[in-house]
């Protein structure tokens, strides 16, 4: 056979051919492979997993425009919508649902909706967006070779706790007592963890938090009224997606009550929030969709290391 030349299945391409040697390679096996043809034709599945307060979630769009930046438009690409607008419930049942459905690839928001879909399948590549450490939420082995099927970005939203409270305190000099907005319902560890690092992190700054847990979007502005009628003049709000998907409520309130808040996310302060110190959300969907891409091409999660983004401050433009 002369140099350069591919003989495949009894077919013998030459170098004098100028397509490219993928497409010759693609060309050759379907015609001697069963099957092969449709494979490579065939729209590859991803799952969406989170909370969001409207569907679609604006999320979507951004992360489907980053794939399609990176190759994946027309008709390569189908999309299994299981994010959730009310609170955690459905998740586990959502998780469920994706794996059922044999996708490809499920991205997810949160840890709540990570540890769900981690539950559900040790098969199906995760790629996440969260905010709770992975390997202290026993989702990976280590940042570097998370060792099992989900990799993704870590906000690091938990090590900036102590900064956002140094911020509120700048906000309102003198502040000894604070509202503390959490989440409540979470199927995972890193809740806990969030709440443990907080009162930490307040402890060191000399500063009394006060906890009131929202478990559903209607317990929102029952707390946040709270916060007021105790007297306090600043909160500190939590990371969780739920609040984060109900950030133009949460926002709303705290202008209702003249309270001062710091946000965990840029969603707030877009929202009307006066500051946010945290990852923008938007960028890291953008940056998610990386992953997506290397785990359709057949990147293996338990070696792909697990990033984080750049942290930004965010102010109210209002």
């Amino acid at each position: 056979m002369a140099a350069g030349t591919i003989h495949l299945g009894g077919i013998l391409l030459g170098d004098c051919m100028r397509a490219r040697r993928r497409d010759l390679i693609t060309l050759a096996l379907a015609s001697v492979l069963p099957g092969f043809a449709a494979a490579q034709s065939k729209p590859r599945v991803i799952g969406l997993l989170w909370n969001d307060s409207v569907k679609p979630s604006p999320h979507i769009a951004t992360l489907l425009g980053a794939l399609r930046e990176l190759g994946w438009g027309g008709d390569k690409l189908e999309v299994e919508d299981r994010v959730a607008l009310e609170g955690h419930a459905p998740m586990g049942d959502n998780a469920a649902a994706l794996v059922k459905r044999r996708c490809d690839v499920i991205a997810c928001y949160g840890a709540t909706a990570t540890v769900a879909v981690a539950k559900a399948t040790k098969e199906i590549p995760i790629a996440t967006l969260i905010g709770v450490d992975p390997v202290r939420a026993k989702l990976a082995a280590s940042l570097s070779r998370p060792g099992g099927n989900v990799t993704g970005i870590w906000t690091q939203s938990q090590s900036l706790i102590g900064k956002r409270l140094e911020i509120l305190r700048e906000l309102l000099p003198g502040l000894k007592d604070a509202g503390f907005l959490v989440q409540g319902t979470s199927v995972t560890e890193g809740r806990g963890q969030s709440v443990e690092d907080t009162n930490a992190a307040a402890k060191q700054l000399k500063l009394t938090l006060h906890r009131t847990l929202v478990s559903t979007p209607g317990d929102i502005d029952t707390a946040i009224a709270g916060f007021a009628k105790a007297g306090l003049r600043g909160v500190y709000v939590s990371q969780g997606t739920v609040l984060a998907a109900q950030s133009e409520r949460v926002v709303r309130a705290m202008t209702a009550h003249k309270l001062v808040a710091v946000y965990p996310a840029d969603r707030f302060a877009e929202a009307g929030g006066l500051v946010s110190y945290g990852t923008s959300v938007k960028k890291a969907f953008v940056r998610l969709a990386f992953y997506v891409d290397r785990l359709l091409k057949g990147a293996k999660p338990a070696e792909t290391p697990i990033e984080s983004p750049v942290v930004e401050t965010r102010k109210s433009k209002d």
